[in-house]
This record gives C-alpha cells, sequence and structure tokens, in this order.
C-alpha cells in the first residue's frame, strides 16, 4: 500500500490495484486515509483513501481485491458519515479491483448510489487514470 507525489501526479496503491491523478492544472489537492483526519472513523468500515481537489470535488477511493460488494459497503458508510463535512462539494466514488463484475450489473449499482448518495460511482480494474482538468469539469470517469 503506499502514495507517491511527484509534481505531475498522485499515485495511490495497493497490491496491484492503482489511481492516478495526473495535475494537468494547478489545483491544491490533498490525499489521506479517512481515519487520519476524521477520528471518528478508526474502527468503522471505511474507504481506502479520500482525496480534495482545492473547492471543487471530494474523491473516495476504494482499492480492493475481488470483493466488490464490501467495497461498495466501504464507500457508502464513508459517503454517508462524512456527509455533512463535504455537502457543498461535488462527490466521486472509486473501486478500483482486481476483478469488477459486468456493466450489466454495476449500471444498476451506479444509479442507486448516485441517486442516494449524490455521488458519481466509477468501477475500473486494476488501474483509473485521472485529469485534474477532468475533474474540474464534472467528469469522473476513468481512462
Amino acid at each position: 500500500m503506499g502514495i507517491t507525489m511527484s509534481n505531475e501526479k498522485i499515485s495511490l496503491s495497493e497490491k496491484g490495484k492503482n489511481l492516478i491523478i495526473h495535475k494537468d492544472q494547478p489545483v491544491k489537492i490533498n490525499y489521506f486515509k479517512p481515519e487520519d483526519k476524521f477520528r471518528s472513523l478508526k474502527d468503522e468500515s471505511k474507504c481506502d483513501y479520500i482525496i480534495e481537489l482545492e473547492n471543487y470535488k471530494v474523491l473516495f477511493v476504494e482499492l480492493k481485491g475481488n470483493k466488490f460488494e464490501k467495497a461498495i459497503h466501504q464507500l457508502e458508510n464513508t459517503v454517508l458519515k462524512l456527509k455533512n463535512f463535504y455537502k457543498n462539494l461535488k462527490k466521486c466514488c472509486y473501486v478500483i479491483g482486481r476483478t469488477i463484475p459486468p456493466s450489466t450489473q454495476t449500471t444498476s449499482i451506479k444509479e442507486k448510489f448516485r441517486k442516494k448518495y449524490n455521488a458519481k460511482l466509477e468501477t475500473k480494474t486494476k488501474v483509473c487514470n485521472l485529469k485534474v482538468s477532468n475533474l474540474i469539469n464534472c467528469n469522473c470517469k476513468c481512462s
């Protein structure tokens, strides 16, 4: 498990799963494990990382092996526990896993997630690449 940062990108990784943010615009980015900033989450089921992009958006990241349902639960719990803290920011949630169910199964999960938590849910196998410029413009899709 680790975080790598350079002037050009931030990389979050765990056992072969990676989320990479390419810093193509000058934006202040904070990233941390949820329990490091929110002590109340220490003993809770939670996502692996939270990434704050200035006053634009917050990203919730879960790097998971093949337990997709558990990953969704961890994201849901984190978003729910922090809904008041991040109420004025757009939210994107990511499950990057070794295996992800086919889109026929995840489409309805993503829609329910969006309606229930007012957050976009994206899924990707192994590596998710994001650009700051896309995130600022409300595009949460991985490439």
